[in-house]
């Protein structure tokens, strides 16, 4: 049961990151943030740019593809994949608080949460571009993968 709430490939996870990026999106353009004050649209802001951020990673191919690895994510991308299941419940949660009528003050919980994810992000980007190593990912570990 756990599996279809918190695996990365559940359809479950994809739904409610669409819902809470649909909710987010659909309050946003009923016009209720307009009369919010600057503050407020900053936390905004500060919510969509990491969400957008952490889903560009999670789209972005960092390995060329091989045929031994067809269907797997490596290295970082499986990391990325990841990071987007409590990004998805982060997004719902927000979504279905702010359509709700709830206050905009938990916008800056969503956003804080979603740097610290990002950060993680961040680093394994630094990591990745520093790695002048050129094996192939998963090179010592592929015979496991192609043996029985």
């Amino acid at each position: 049961m756990l599996k279809l709430f918190f695996n990365k490939e559940s359809p479950i996870v994809y739904a409610l990151e669409c819902l809470g990026v649909g909710f987010v999106l659909l309050w946003g353009f009923q016009g209720s943030w307009l009369a919010w004050s600057l503050v407020h649209k900053a936390a905004a802001v500060l919510v969509a740019i990491p969400y957008l951020f952490l889903r560009t990673c999670a789209w972005h191919r960092w390995y060329p593809r091989r045929q031994e690895f067809s269907g797997r994510y490596l290295g970082i991308e499986l990391q990325f994949k990841k990071a987007m299941v409590p990004t998805a419940y982060i997004m719902t949660i927000t979504g279905g608080w702010l359509m709700s009528g709830g206050s905009p003050w938990l916008l800056y919980l969503a956003g804080l949460l979603l740097i610290v994810i990002a950060h993680v992000n961040i680093i394994l980007l630094y990591f990745h571009r520093r790695d002048g190593d050129r094996t192939p990912v998963n090179e010592y570990s592929r015979r496991f993968l192609t043996h029985p």
